[in-house]
């Protein structure tokens, strides 16, 4: 592995910061208060910085999302950077392929140093174990807040109640999460089914429903941001596909019956329903979803970029789908050529058998994964006090307006204006609450079964090729950071810290993927 001697220090540091996801309500920290604690950071231990800050606002769940992101790695394959400051790692990344090319500047000596706030960082095999860690735990926690949402939207669905998204025609209840007829739109959405069981076109549906008063209020946070959305062609299309109209809540991959939970009222039959699909229905085939295996770690050899993932048709009876990752990048010399997905299988395959747990020493891995521990516990203490002060903050200010709401009468529209204040300001308390229960829980894990992953490592190599694609594929994310093809074969293999140490074979590459 390619060390740096501790008298290198990077000369020219950037500062990154990028807010938690795309609605701007919920940030794990501000982005003025990450640029002001990463500026203080630098000044303390005199950093020279280059250029403005970067400021990013998408979300890191998943690579290839952030254009300012990957103009900064690209500065850094240029030379133009080779320092960061960030307040934490998982500003960086919370996915393993973006995680991933960190690590990899690291080891090709081109990114020096990395300086956070509230994580520390060395340049050395346990420094990168540890970072590497917390880009796997920075995955894990979103993938887990993702699980909790999407398993409490599926016992609300089993109550017949919805998460939310607009029916037209209808209003949903936000205390029940209940669908029930809105007082104008109803009639006239009613009517445009009608039409279109008559024959009448899209277009001409549309005309009318607006001319018949149809409007879809748009709530803002106040009541100057309110605004009305009229229906359009596209949107109908979509509304006459909504099982829904005829009683049926479609959600997650799963199917309710209203009627059957509530009296929910419909607006046509199921046989009517299937009439107006059977209009509109293409007679081309249904496309089939693929899940393939090993994304985001298979990279081509010559350009370094991603390679693309697909599947062909087989020959023969059986018609046997064949996965195959192609170089998409114009100016390769690997454009266009693909390896197949067997190839990349059998030598992940082969890789992971290879692996001597004895080989491994216990009494630095401990000691490696529990300062990471330590640093991690530190780390989610400045976390669950920030999220805490913003609720207690939130949470006064609806006191502050209950308060006042009994004090004084209120016109029709100050009214209005109070409800959607208020029902904002507990969506707010109820984000926070969601951020802070996992945080809360993640305090209670303060040491490290180094005995219970190794076991799951040994039990991982041994069986290996008897287990299931999908658990294949997570074995495989756990142990590699990227493995290169090219000329129709893997060149080699790139693993994770602290296992680029451990395991010896011919395909593992210390350094990057230089020759083929």
């Amino acid at each position: 592995m390619n060390e740096h001697p501790d008298d290198i220090r990077a000369t020219r540091y950037v500062i990154y910061v990028r807010k938690s996801t795309d609605d701007p309500q919920k940030q794990v920290r501000s982005i003025d208060d990450q640029i002001a604690e990463c500026k203080q950071l630098a000044k303390q231990k005199d950093l020279p910085i280059v250029g403005t800050v970067i400021q990013d606002n998408l979300s890191a769940k998943k690579p290839n999302r952030r254009p300012k992101f990957k103009q900064m790695i690209e500065a850094i394959e240029r030379g133009d950077i080779n320092g960061i400051i960030a307040w934490h790692p998982d500003r960086l990344a919370r996915n393993m392929m973006e995680g991933g090319q960190i690590i990899q500047l690291i080891d090709d000596g081109k990114l020096l140093d990395l300086k956070f706030v509230s994580f520390p960082f060395t340049n050395d095999a346990n420094g990168k174990m540890m970072l590497g860690i917390s880009f796997a735990l920075s995955k894990h926690y979103s993938d887990k807040l993702s699980a909790d949402v999407r398993r409490g939207n599926m016992n609300a669905l089993k109550e017949g109640k919805s998460s939310g998204s607009y029916k037209a025609g209808y209003i949903r209840d936000n205390e029940t999460g209940f669908y029930h007829p809105e007082p104008v739109n109803f009639a006239i959405m009613q009517k445009a089914w009608q039409m279109r069981l008559d024959g009448a076109r899209e277009n001409k549906i549309v005309t009318d429903m607006n001319a018949d008063g149809y409007r879809r209020i748009l709530k803002g946070k106040t009541v100057r941001q309110r605004r009305e959305q009229p229906m359009t062609a596209p949107k109908l299309n979509v509304y006459f596909t909504d099982p829904i109209y005829y009683g049926v809540l479609e959600q997650r991959d799963q199917s309710i019956d209203l009627t059957e939970l509530y009296e929910f009222e419909t607006m046509v039959t199921k046989e009517e329903w299937d009439r107006v699909g059977r209009m509109k229905r293409s007679h081309g085939k249904e496309k089939v979803k693929y899940d393939f295996p090993f994304r985001d770690i298979v990279y081509c050899a010559e350009c370094k970029e991603p390679r693309a993932i697909g599947a062909s048709r087989g020959k023969g009876k059986k018609q046997r789908r064949k996965i195959y990752y192609r170089c998409d990048t114009p100016d390769c010399k690997e454009y266009g050529k693909s390896v197949r997905g067997l190839v990349v299988t059998e030598a992940i395959s082969e890789l992971v058998r290879s692996i001597n747990v004895d080989q491994i020493d216990k009494a630095e891995l401990e000691k490696a994964l529990n300062a990471y521990v330590a640093a991690s516990q530190k780390g989610i203490t400045v976390q669950l006090k920030d999220l805490k002060t913003k609720r207690t903050k939130v949470e006064t200010e609806l006191k502050d307006m209950t308060k006042r709401k009994i004090k004084q009468t209120f016109t029709k529209d100050e009214q209005a204006a109070y409800e959607e204040e208020t029902e904002r300001l507990r969506k707010l308390i109820g984000g926070y609450k969601e951020k802070i229960d996992p945080l809360e829980a993640m305090k209670l894990f303060s040491t490290v079964d180094v005995e219970g992953f190794l076991n799951t490592l040994k039990t991982a190599s041994q069986d290996y090729d008897e287990v299931t694609h999908d658990v294949k594929d997570t074995i495989a994310k756990m142990l590699v950071l990227n493995t290169y093809v090219a000329k129709r074969k893997v060149a080699s293999i790139k693993l994770k810290p602290p296992f680029d140490e451990i395991i010896l074979h011919p395909l593992v590459q210390n350094g990057g993927a230089d020759g083929i």
